[in-house]
């Protein structure tokens, strides 16, 4: 089970919010781990589409911050991932204008958005 949203951020951004309920909270965090190994073996190199790892563990355990890079490279897009109890949160930041979102602004979105989820 899931729940999304999405919303416009100032002129430019624009960022979605999805929340997953997981049987219990070893498969959130089996999900968090898994996505962070293929994000190590899978990153992007010499400005190819693909992802690129930038921060693990930056909202608690089993979390993890990261760019999905696209255009060869040339825009982005941000994507904050925590497990926490047995759900898991994935927030991600666009900016259609210059395909350059804020990563700093997206952490303080995340962080809110664990928030919510663990009341």
């Amino acid at each position: 089970m899931s729940r999304q949203q999405a919303a416009d951020f100032g002129a430019t951004f624009r960022v979605y919010e999805n929340v997953a309920r997981y049987r219990n909270s070893n498969a959130a965090r089996g999900y968090v781990r898994e996505l962070k190994a293929q994000l190590a073996r899978c990153g992007v190199g010499g400005g190819d589409n693909g992802f690129d790892p930038v921060a693990d563990d930056v909202y608690g355990p089993d979390s993890t911050l990261f760019f999905g890079n696209y255009d060869l490279g040339d825009r982005y897009v941000v994507y904050g991932v925590a497990a926490t109890g047995r759900y898991v949160v994935v927030v991600m930041m666009s900016d259609a204008r210059i395909g350059a979102p804020d990563p700093t602004t997206l952490n303080g979105l995340t962080h809110q958005a664990i928030a919510r989820v663990r009341t």
